[in-house]
């Protein structure tokens, strides 16, 4: 019998991403400077030795599936055990989307029980956190628990982002799902450990039913049962679901940060691009950056992150800004609190953004019912748009993906940033 298998929910559609999550899940969504959300999830899974994880994923999947592949970079290409994509499926009398997480887990039942794991870890792939799963299995273990739940204390003006919980001694004692306000200071991280046998039963008992959610419809009446320990977990974790968190987390990496992320003793692994070193021109010159293969400066770059293959042309100017991967920006441009996608195309020229923080809505997308706010003053630039030379636009936007200069020089694809 395998001790413990991982089950990542990586489904989710980050939508408080606007433009960056269009074409990709969160899971899949880029993170400083050569990684993916994902990669901290697989990473804390390998460096705690669970070696065999599923990830169940939903949204936009092309770009996790390619990021993945069989496995290699976390050491999960493996025979016994190893990593397992798995989609939502078309039958021949029925198709589906998973309609929650408990349903995400319940059409996956014959996976958990192939493994014939003794406990299943269930996890979110859109965070961004280093944790060492054994010390919580081995608390799990102790209190002989059905259930353990990682919790974290957070500040007051944070309880309405997460499911916040009371604890005595170890055992959950209440469980609110995002409330406006509470005395509790505990918030659950979505780090779940399952007895399997224990979580299969529930799924049997709820999904059938037509309860859909995993916390809603088994953690809280698990707690009410008095199932439920509590893990108390004090290193880094956050959720990046929200456009100015994603902001800051990234720049939390930055040489003059005190990021607390990386530890050279459990690496965060990741599928690496065959690239040539970084090439700086004469004219270039890079302060508190992170700089990735294949970029070519011959600007100023300054408290930005850069992934592989980016351009900053001769006279430019890219400051507290974030450009993934290939990204141009070409020559006496200004780029500033600004995120451009893959491969978007800044012509000589442009201005972009502005040095100050602005709160403001940004819009909502054509496909999308929900409005993505900034407090940072961000711009958003989809994949593959092309900005047309001497475009000035020094508010908050987003810009939508696949814009044509002619596009972008008519306005079209453009949310301008509305004050809150």
């Amino acid at each position: 019998m395998s001790t413990i298998q991982a089950f990542v929910l990586a489904g989710g559609r980050g939508e408080q991403l606007g433009v960056i999550t269009k074409h990709r899940s969160m899971a899949a969504v880029p993170f400083g400077g050569r990684y993916r959300i994902i990669d901290f999830t697989l990473s804390n899974c390998v460096n705690s030795r669970v070696h065999s994880v599923y990830v169940a994923a939903q949204y936009a999947p092309r770009s996790l599936q390619e990021h993945l592949g069989l496995g290699r970079p976390w050491d999960l290409d493996r025979r016994d055990g190893g990593v397992c994509i798995l989609l939502p499926y078309t039958g021949r009398t029925d198709s589906f989307w998973y309609r929650g997480t408990a349903d995400a887990l319940y059409r996956n039942l014959d996976m958990l029980m192939a493994r014939d794991s003794e406990m299943t870890l269930v996890l979110s792939g859109d965070q961004v956190y280093r944790m060492n799963y054994g010390e919580m299995i081995r608390q799990h273990r102790r209190h002989r628990s059905r259930v353990t739940i990682a919790v974290k204390s957070v500040p007051e003006a944070d309880v309405g982002r997460f499911g916040m919980v009371g604890v005595e001694g170890t055992r959950v004692t209440r469980f609110e799902e995002k409330p406006a306000t509470t005395d509790l200071r505990l918030a659950s991280l979505g780090i779940y450990l399952f007895e399997t046998e224990y979580l299969m039963q529930r799924l049997r008992e709820v999904v059938p039913a037509g309860r859909y959610d995993l916390v809603l419809d088994m953690l809280i009446p698990a707690v009410r049962e008095g199932e439920v320990t509590a893990h108390i977990f004090e290193g880094f974790w956050e959720d990046v679901g929200e456009l100015d968190t994603y902001y800051n987390t990234n720049r939390s990496l930055l040489p003059a940060a005190s990021s607390y992320i990386m530890d050279r003793r459990r690496p965060v692994y990741t599928q690496s691009e065959e690239r040539p070193p970084a090439k700086f021109g004469a004219t270039a010159s890079v302060h508190d950056s992170i700089i990735a293969n294949g970029c070519r400066i011959f600007g100023h770059v300054e408290r930005s992150i850069l992934f592989p293959g980016v351009l900053v042309g001769e006279g430019s100017v890219v400051r507290d800004s974030i450009l993934f991967s290939e990204a141009s920006v070409y020559r006496h441009a200004r780029v500033v609190r600004s995120i451009l996608d893959k491969r978007v195309v800044v012509g000589d020229g442009v201005v972009l953004g502005h040095d100050e923080p602005a709160e403001a809505s940004l819009g909502r997308l054509a496909d999308s019912e929900v409005v993505v706010h900034t407090r940072e003053g961000l711009t958003v630039v989809g994949k593959f748009t092309r900005i047309p030379a001497g475009f000035d636009c020094r508010r908050p936007v987003m810009l939508d993906s696949h814009l044509s200069e002619d596009a972008v020089r008519a306005g079209l694809g453009i949310l301008s940033g509305v004050s809150a």
